[in-house]
């Protein structure tokens, strides 16, 4: 499996969106820094490491998406206190 040129944008743009970046989707998805580099360099990688590597971008994205309402939501309940 191959990435195009594209393919390789965007998730460079999807990471970027996140707080984590590469290392975060590398942990998500099971594989090495190293590993996740070297795919969006481009390079030839095994098709389980590049699925499991887009798998972890999906993931990093769903999890902080998840915390930022979460925060948010905690932030509504909270009650103000000023002093």
């Amino acid at each position: 499996m191959e990435l195009t040129k594209q393919d390789i944008a965007a998730l460079r743009n999807r990471l970027k969106k996140t707080d984590r970046g590469i290392k975060g989707a590398a942990e998500e998805g099971g594989i090495t820094e190293a590993t996740a580099h070297k795919i969006l360099r481009g390079d030839n990688c095994k098709e389980e490491s590049i699925k499991a590597f887009l798998d972890g971008v999906g993931l990093l994205e769903a999890s902080e998406q998840q915390k930022k309402k979460s925060i948010s939501v905690q932030a509504r309940q909270s009650p103000i206190q000023t002093f």
